[in-house]
């Protein structure tokens, strides 16, 4: 296997990282690019307590400094990663696959929470897909500046549990505690911001709503990044979410959502700032290719709004507010 740094187009993106900065709740690492050269180290240095072979060592180091070089474009979808690697003329099926699965003991721990765990079929496939010794002591190196420790991430140790149970580790996995990483606050509270946009259509007015999930519409909301107003992270996520691409304006603060959860076993608190959004008269609102993890756009008035699925309640005032505040102009 040839070294990723000698390759130009690699070498360049993966300096992308550095302006990439992480959710403190989850990551001591400060950017991107310090995670993986986190990750890099530790995966190095769990092959050799599993006295891993040269070529397996060769392949852990090239998927610490690949597997999340998707974040570029925006998002932690392993999808996007694996959809840049021709571009560094990675080929290796291998590799290819640990960069597609290396993050599925999170979405397959939510979904065993649910009540609809995987089933033998998907574990099964899993086990013909990769190494899964391998792959779960990558999973354990990317962990690597978790809070609290690796230990503490209860969807890694259920995956490695899970993993055991059906005997489909191709040889032992030998796992130490590594490095002390600081435990996490009693309670996070993270700030969010999300835009609502409002078009008048025939004398009424309508509220741009996106599905992202089964359970019903929602409004594009992210996290607001360092020197960023939360107006303007309401319209970039907005944009991102939507496709977007029209000149827009932001109004006033359509209200405020809050709500908790568990994370790791953390009380996490997420609070949602909105604000209504407005393409500026006289301009059509277009849009791009719909982005990947949106599976719907619709346009709601306030009759339809009555009846139509959110998936948080909170989300139904906020939007009658949006749309009140249209009206008002």
């Amino acid at each position: 296997m040839s070294s990723l740094v000698d390759n130009p187009k690699f070498s360049a993106d993966y300096d992308r990282l550095k302006a990439i900065s992480l959710d403190p709740s989850r990551h001591v690492a400060s950017n991107a690019y310090e995670h993986c050269e986190m990750v890099h180290q530790r995966a190095i240095e769990l092959a050799v307590l599993n006295r891993c072979t040269e070529e397996e060592i060769a392949l852990l180091s090239r998927l610490a400094r690949v597997h999340d070089i998707g974040k570029i474009a925006g998002t932690a979808n392993p999808v996007e990663s694996v959809a840049l690697l021709p571009n560094y003329g990675i080929k290796d099926e291998r590799l290819v696959n640990m960069v597609k699965y290396h993050d599925m003991n999170l979405p397959w721990y939510q979904a065993a929470q649910r009540g609809e765990p995987p089933s033998e079929r998907a574990w099964n496939k899993l086990a013909r897909k990769v190494d899964t010794r391998l792959l779960c002591l990558f999973m354990v190196a990317d962990r690597v500046d978790c809070p609290g420790g690796w230990r503490t991430n209860h969807a890694l140790v259920w995956f490695l549990e899970e993993v055991e149970r059906r005997k489909l580790f191709s040889a032992e996995l030998v796992l130490d505690d590594g490095p002390a990483v600081p435990s996490r606050p009693a309670g996070m509270v993270e700030v969010l911001a999300g835009g609502v946009l409002i078009q008048r259509f025939e004398g009424e007015s309508r509220a741009l709503v996106i599905r992202a999930r089964k359970e019903g519409f929602e409004v594009p909301k992210g996290h607001i990044e360092p020197q960023e107003t939360k107006e303007a992270a309401a319209l970039r996520e907005l944009r991102e979410e939507t496709g977007l691409v029209s000149s827009v304006v932001t109004g006033a603060e359509a209200g405020v959502v809050e709500y908790s959860f568990e994370q790791y076993g953390v009380p996490v608190t997420k609070r949602v700032h909105y604000f209504a959004a407005f393409v500026p008269t006289g301009e059509i609102i277009r849009f791009d290719m719909l982005p990947s993890r949106t599976k719907e756009l619709r346009w709601v008035t306030s009759n339809e709004l009555d009846v139509l699925p959110l998936v948080n309640e909170q989300l139904r005032s906020v939007i009658a507010r949006a749309l009140e505040m249209a009206a008002e102009c």
